[in-house]
């Protein structure tokens, strides 16, 4: 998240599943826990308390630096907490399930996708490599659109994205990115909603830089319809009254096209993977024209 939190003494945060009935079970339950840190003093103490099953699990580390501490459960649980004593940074806790995909969808509010190189390089490849981080996937662009007024601050922008992807690609090689694009985002002119005047340039150039940097681009604004499509989105109830952010609704349908493609690209690779090169080109030219 781009944050830390400095603990000394005696320490406890408290971990609960939403109670929120419409969530998936996989999403109100977890059975491996990580607590990440960097130890500051000789030993760190910290005791999981599984709330669901009234346990304690204790735990002592005696390294200095970076560290992950991982608390695995045969059962499920639902909530915990966590206490710790000793001195320490606390750079985040993983709540995940025993197999399958992890998604961290980690909000950076405010934030124009420009602060990546202001961290310490050598700790964010310890914390992806502690992880296991399988691909990276930024969404930046809608909070600079506002301010941008002119060719020259989009390119001043993108140039810094870029440099972002260069970073994050040299810090840790392993992980392919996705840079998802901004929406459409509409503004009052003169009394009528238009798309920000600068949108449609800084999508075409992130079209055509993200590519070249490395990184996939997945352009939301276009599968969202284009110029003045937030308008329409708003109407049916899919974006807000600011006619910039998505409604629940509007979020959890752009964010099942997102995974959608996702898997299409993927079966298209093992497509080309296992598929005669001459027969992959016919098909590849049909798919085309269809996009077209």
């Amino acid at each position: 998240m781009a944050k830390s939190f400095r603990i000394a003494g005696d320490n406890k945060f408290y971990v609960s599943a939403s109670s929120n009935k419409s969530n998936p079970k996989q999403l109100s339950q977890f059975s491996h826990i990580r607590l990440l840190f960097n130890n500051l003093t000789p030993v760190l103490q910290a005791t999981l308390t599984d709330r669901t099953n009234k346990k304690n699990y204790a735990s002592m580390h005696e390294e200095l630096g970076f560290n992950v501490l991982s608390w695995r459960f045969e059962e499920p649980i639902s909530s915990f907490l966590i206490s710790i004593q000793g001195k320490a940074d606390i750079y985040g806790v993983c709540v995940d399930g025993d197999y399958g995909v992890a998604v961290d969808n980690i909000p950076m509010r405010g934030a124009g996708g420009t602060q990546f190189t202001r961290m310490n390089d050598s700790l964010l490849a310890l914390v992806y490599q502690s992880i296991d981080v399988g691909m990276i996937i930024l969404q930046y662009g809608g909070n600079a659109v506002p301010s941008l007024s002119n060719t020259k601050s989009v390119d001043s922008y993108v140039n810094r994205l870029i440099e972002q992807i260069h970073f994050l690609k040299k810090v840790y090689p392993y992980a392919p990115i996705i840079f998802v694009g901004p929406s459409d985002m509409a503004t009052s002119v003169n009394g009528k909603y238009m798309t920000y005047r600068m949108l449609p340039y800084l999508v075409e150039s992130l079209k055509t830089e993200i590519p070249v940097a490395g990184a996939a681009f997945w352009n939301m604004y276009e599968v969202m319809g284009g110029e003045n499509s937030m308008i329409a989105w708003v109407r049916k109830g899919w974006a807000g009254s600011d006619y910039v952010h998505f409604t629940p609704k509007g979020a959890h349908s752009i964010g099942e096209v997102l995974v959608e493609t996702i898997s299409d690209m993927y079966d298209f690779y093992q497509l080309r993977k296992n598929t005669d090169s001459l027969y992959f080109e016919e098909v590849w030219n049909e798919l085309k024209k269809e996009m077209t």
